[in-house]
């Protein structure tokens, strides 16, 4: 039987190259990701999956977001690089890799929606990686609307990853969240919150329009969140 992993990160060389000249590639998570070779070494990640029988994945980028590495003058191309590379690993390599999940460069929406487009409607993507804020603003904010209609459209699932870092405080007296409490407790908080609004927001205009328009499908109910409270840290799929 093959065992197909939907939820691995992996950064195309090209993309690693640009993130590594960049500070939020290599500060706080980037940094961590810097010192873990699998997750941008192609040959030391097959090797690692030659342990492995009938084993294949579905890629994606591991953190920080495309937005925390490149400001909106920039984001677009940081996608575009990152999409193109997991596309092209995936076709080379298409017993290891099944498919992969695109990035958007989401503090640029009107830019996220032409990303969106090119790789789930004209392209072979398989679905969409979203983090659960944006510069700190939930995806519930309506200038994100028009990315979940071209995910709707599509009939492609959003996979949702925490985004959550240090600088968040656990305490009103905190600069600072301590103790990898932004982590553990953290993601499947925030990530638990983003789902939530998300449902109550689609619940919302079920209530407001019983025969909802493409903009009201089904997009959210097709989010795949990952750390969310009560699944153990494992990835939920509703």
């Amino acid at each position: 039987m093959r065992h197909i992993d939907a939820f691995c990160h992996f950064f195309p060389p090209r993309l690693f190259e640009k993130m590594s000249r960049t500070a939020g590639g290599t500060k706080d998570i980037g940094k961590r990701i810097q010192g873990v070779r699998t997750i941008y070494d192609l040959d030391a990640r097959l090797k690692m999956m030659d342990e492995f029988d009938d084993y294949a994945e579905i890629l994606s980028l591991g953190l920080p977001p495309l937005d925390a590495m490149a400001g909106p003058d920039e984001a677009a191309e940081f996608a575009r690089v990152a999409n193109d590379g997991l596309a092209e690993l995936c076709a080379k390599h298409p017993d290891r890799f099944a498919g992969y999940v695109g990035a958007l460069p989401m503090n640029v929406p009107a830019a996220a929606v032409r990303e969106a487009e090119r790789i789930l409607i004209h392209g072979n993507a398989n679905g969409l990686q979203l983090h659960t804020n944006v510069d700190g603003a939930c995806l519930d904010e309506p200038r994100f609307f028009p990315i979940f209609e071209v995910a709707a459209k599509s009939g492609k699932p959003v996979l949702l990853h925490p985004a959550r870092t240090p600088n968040v405080p656990d305490f009103p007296a905190e600069t600072k969240s301590k103790y990898e409490i932004w982590a553990i407790l953290g993601w499947p908080y925030e990530t638990s919150c983003t789902a939530d609004l998300l449902g109550r927001d689609h619940a919302a205009a079920e209530l407001e329009n019983p025969h909802p328009s493409p903009r009201r499908d089904d997009p959210v109910l097709r989010c795949a969140p990952r750390h969310r409270l009560g699944d153990a840290r494992q990835p939920h799929f509703g």
